[in-house]
């Protein structure tokens, strides 16, 4: 006969293991910024950490933080619980499911970092008193309050450099001075082009030859539509960058804005003569060829690009209009599931949706534009299209709701009216339908069919006559 044990189950020597597994958690109030993952009891044992150890987190990234026990009610639920900055330094969202384990950390002597933005003067003893005790290593993000804000930096090398280190009040931190060619770039890449103008004018002045500054001074002025001065920044970059491909093509979209369409597809030609696969200047040189009317050419410089990269979005959502145009709706559903297939984007599920409405098949354009919704839900049209399919299926209420919401996202409210009003009407609401219908007739006087669908709800009223007695006209939206 076996022995029983008195020794309860929880009681047992936990197994020892390399790793483990948990799902990612936000981290308690307390422990944002301070470089904390808790972990429950029994995976700490698991793992032979004791409190204060460091432990590895592994992402789709790998990082590490300080290994801190759970609260007792999270015990057991297999969960990890970290902050943002961790998440963000494991490549990890909540409910992600991430590995874990063991390992050892030194003390770090040195460490160089570089501000991820433009950061005042500061005395660099500071990083070592706000960062004591936190681990980390090269590539991680770290960050410092700063009176009511943050200061954030990149970890670009650590000293010792074989393993991840500790912060102690005696690490020495180098912070990077960014120049003004970093700055200008970051400032593009947030889209504060003209203070990227700036800083490209200020390289261009200490360094004459500089002359990639001037090319992305070229880039700035152009996201601004100042499309005259942008030709003139690339001009000066192509006096001694001849053959740039690149800059060729910039050169010609800019011109292509000016209405310069023979002189932008000579850019692009040139380009082409340069670098003969080069996808963008096909594509910038069949885009002025659609304008043009040109559209065979412009369908064979799409096809030019798909044969070079099928994944080319671009060219497929190009083509899916070209073909739109050309009432060939079945080739222009085809290049919009393309686009879809590549990369969902809310104006090929649109287009399909409309495609989809005018070929009578509402049932598909419908979920053409829910999905279209689920992309970008604060795009006016595509709850207004949504609205129009809704009335074709004579489910005005749904067309109604759809229409209210296109109005909370767009300025140009007129239009919409009269469909609001058509469905008002349907609905039985007259007092609604008129009130619509007078807001669209201050701007189109001579719609003679909405004067009649008011008329005929204003008859309803004085004769008090039910919807079914005089029905609104079978007019379809």
């Amino acid at each position: 006969m076996g022995l029983f044990s008195n020794k309860k189950e929880s009681d047992k020597k936990a197994e020892k293991k390399d790793f483990i597994q948990a799902t990612v958690l936000e981290a308690y109030s307390r422990d944002v910024g301070h470089g904390i993952a808790r972990i429950d009891a029994n995976s700490m044992k698991e793992l032979g950490v004791i409190i204060g150890d460091v432990i590895e987190i592994v992402g789709k990234q790998k990082t590490v933080a300080k290994c801190l026990p759970l609260y007792p009610s999270d015990e057991g639920k297999k969960i990890i619980r970290v902050d943002g900055l961790i998440r963000n330094n494991s490549d990890s969202d909540i409910g992600d499911f991430i590995t874990i384990q063991k390992i050892k950390a030194v003390v770090a002597k040195n460490i160089l970092v570089k501000p991820l933005k433009e950061i005042p003067p500061i005395d660099e003893r500071y990083l070592a008193d706000a960062l004591e005790s936190v681990p980390l290593i090269k590539g991680d993000t770290i960050m410092v309050p700063y009176f009511d804000d943050s200061l954030s930096f990149k970890v670009l090398e650590t000293d010792p450099t074989e393993q991840p280190v500790w912060i102690t009040i005696e690490t020495i931190f180098h912070i990077e001075n960014i120049d003004d060619f970093q700055r200008g770039l970051d400032e593009y890449q947030n889209g504060n082009y003209e203070k990227a103008i700036e800083f490209f004018e200020q390289c261009s002045k200490d360094n004459p030859d500089d002359t990639i500054s001037l090319f992305n001074k070229g880039l700035a002025l152009y996201q601004l539509n100042r499309y005259d001065e942008a030709i003139d920044s690339f001009d000066f970059y192509l006096k001694t960058n001849k053959t740039n491909a690149e800059a060729l093509t910039c050169k010609g979209n800019a011109l292509e804005k000016i209405g310069q369409n023979e002189e932008a597809i000579k850019c692009f030609d040139e380009a082409l003569e340069i670098k003969p696969n080069y996808c963008d200047a096909l594509y910038s040189k069949g885009t002025v060829l659609r304008d043009l009317g040109k559209s065979d050419d412009a369908i064979k410089c799409f096809d030019e690009i798909l044969q070079i990269d099928s994944n080319y979005s671009n060219a497929w959502y190009a083509k899916g209009v070209l073909f739109s145009n050309l009432k060939k709706y079945e080739d222009a559903i085809k290049c919009f599931d393309e686009v879809n297939r590549i990369n969902p984007y809310y104006g090929a599920w649109n287009n399909k949706g409309n495609l989809l409405t005018d070929l009578g098949k509402y049932d598909e354009a419908k979920k053409c534009f829910l999905k279209a919704i689920e992309l970008d839900e604060n795009q006016p049209d595509l709850w207004y299209n949504l609205g129009f399919v809704y009335m074709h299926t004579k489910n005005f209420q749904d067309a109604l709701d759809s229409f209210d919401i296109s109005l909370e996202h767009r300025t140009d409210t007129v239009d919409i009216q009269k469909q609001r009003g058509f469905c008002f009407a349907q609905l039985g609401k007259d007092k609604d339908a008129i009130a619509c219908f007078n807001a669209y007739l201050v701007h189109h006087t001579d719609d003679m069919e909405v004067m009649k669908w008011k008329k005929i709800a204003q008859l309803r009223i004085e004769t008090d006559s039910s919807f079914q007695d005089k029905p609104m006209p079978n007019s379809e939206p």
